[in-house]
């Protein structure tokens, strides 16, 4: 004699079911979330170069702005790298190095003079009427990502132009 059995449980199929639902749910939710704190990670990064870059732009709307013949007098040569520092000196050639504590990268920050305007050909008769300064920061992302073909990891960077003036008008 046969007994028809009532059972209320669940059966393997449906439990596996379960499982691979809650399984992709999981992956999904995970990778989210890491991709969420790369973006926050890398969004810290971007932002500490910027702030590297206003420094140093105002570093020199400052000098501009204290001292504007010495500040011509001392012009490094266009198209070539220099950075200003706070003691009001022009440093040339090497970039400035930072290395933020909240962030794992290392920043170089340098300065390039791309431009004179004067009124007519720049002499010492002629006075410069305005100087456009280029600000770069590039840095070493601390997150894993692309590499050059010497396996080093690709450099980020970011520009700010920097234009001075003796009447103040500084952008």
């Amino acid at each position: 004699m046969l007994k028809r059995l009532n059972s209320r449980g669940d059966t393997l199929v449906e439990v596996m079911i379960a499982v691979a639902i809650l399984s992709m749910v999981l992956a999904a939710s995970y990778t989210l979330s890491s991709h969420a704190a790369r973006l926050g990670q890398s969004a810290k990064e971007r932002t500490q170069a910027v702030a590297y870059a206003q420094q140093q732009a105002e570093i020199i709307q400052a000098y501009a702005n204290r001292d504007w013949l010495q500040l011509v007098s001392i012009l490094p040569v266009q198209n070539q790298p220099a950075h200003f520092n706070d003691a009001w000196e022009l440093q040339a050639g090497s970039p400035l190095e930072y290395s933020a504590d909240d962030v794992a990268a290392n920043y170089k920050v340098q300065t390039t003079l791309i431009d004179k305007e004067c009124s007519g050909v720049c002499s010492t008769s002629s006075p410069i009427k305005q100087l456009t300064f280029e600000v770069t920061v590039d840095w070493e992302s601390a997150l894993p990502g692309p590499v050059d073909t010497n396996g080093n990891a690709e450099r980020e960077s970011t520009k700010l132009v920097v234009k001075v003036s003796p009447t103040g008008d500084n952008e």
